[in-house]
């Protein structure tokens, strides 16, 4: 019987998909097979909160994701802090109010105490991005789907046997 083991990068692409689970999300199958470097290598960087759109977009591309995966993985804001505040009224609950919010301060509201960073604000910048957080602002069923199939994708990058 053939054994297999499990790296840490799949841990950790697992542990992130369960707890999107966990908390609404959608259910998110992931593949085991991910290879542990040896070495750092060339590690992500956190992005800067205050990145144009253009930054944004090409910082995505770079990695192959495209304008699509950069707005839906942004709706992961909705279980998240910046400055300590909560970006959407219920931080435990992953839903589609983080889009929800950003059309409404599009449209003028400043209700709500919750943190919105230019990053996000950046995402109403151009029409393509606009058009995915309307989209996902409304839709919650398609920014689940397509949250689920970027997740993976993002997942595997760099990857060359999953």
């Amino acid at each position: 019987q053939r054994g297999f083991s499990i790296s840490y990068a799949d841990i950790i692409a697992f542990s992130g998909a369960v707890a999107i689970h966990k908390t609404g999300g959608p259910k998110i199958y992931l593949k085991i097979g991910r290879i542990d470097a040896n070495e750092a290598g060339n590690r992500m960087k956190i992005l800067s909160s205050d990145l144009t759109i253009r930054e944004l977009l090409d910082n995505f591309s770079r990695m192959g994701l495209s304008t699509k995966d950069l707005v839906v993985l942004s709706g992961a804001h909705t279980i998240g802090k910046a400055n300590t505040k909560p970006m959407t009224s219920d931080l435990y609950q992953f839903s589609n109010s983080y889009f929800k919010k950003l059309v409404q301060f599009c449209n003028g509201f400043r209700g709500e105490a919750l943190e919105i960073l230019n990053s996000d604000i950046a995402l109403l910048d151009t029409s393509e991005t606009k058009r995915f957080v309307e989209l996902y602002a409304r839709d919650e069923i398609s920014f689940f789907n397509d949250f689920a199939k970027t997740y993976q994708k993002l997942s595997s990058l760099g990857q060359n046997n999953v």
